[in-house]
Parts: structure tokens; sequence; C-alpha cells
């Protein structure tokens, strides 16, 4: 099992929260550009969304 430190985890959660602040993932990824540069785990979801743009990915509920 791969261990993570807790700053990468706590800085995956903050870039979560900015991916999915709004519905269009790609604006909300090309804000954040470079932001985690040094996080591994941030960059394997920012590559995973960027890799088939027709993807269709399912977004959080926003409670707001």
């Amino acid at each position: 099992m791969k261990k993570y430190d807790y700053k990468k985890i706590m800085e995956l959660d903050e870039a979560f929260k900015k991916i999915f602040s709004s519905k269009n993932l790609h604006k909300n990824l090309s804000k954040i550009n470079g932001e985690y540069r040094g996080n591994d785990l941030v960059k394997e979801v920012i590559n995973f969304i960027e890799k088939d743009k027709k993807r269709p990915i399912c977004t959080p509920d926003s409670k707001k």
C-alpha cells in the first residue's frame, strides 16, 4: 500500500474543491494550472480529466 503524506492529501482536497467549483471543469483546471505542480495525486486527477475532453465526468452536487 502506497503512503502519502498529510500535506499532499490536503492539497488534493483543496484542488478537488477548486476543480469542481463550477460545472466547467476545463476552465477550473486552467485556473489552477501549475499551482500543485509537485503533487503527484493532483497531477493524476488533472491528467485523467484532460486525457479525454469528451469523457463525461460526474461532478459533486453543489450544496450551496
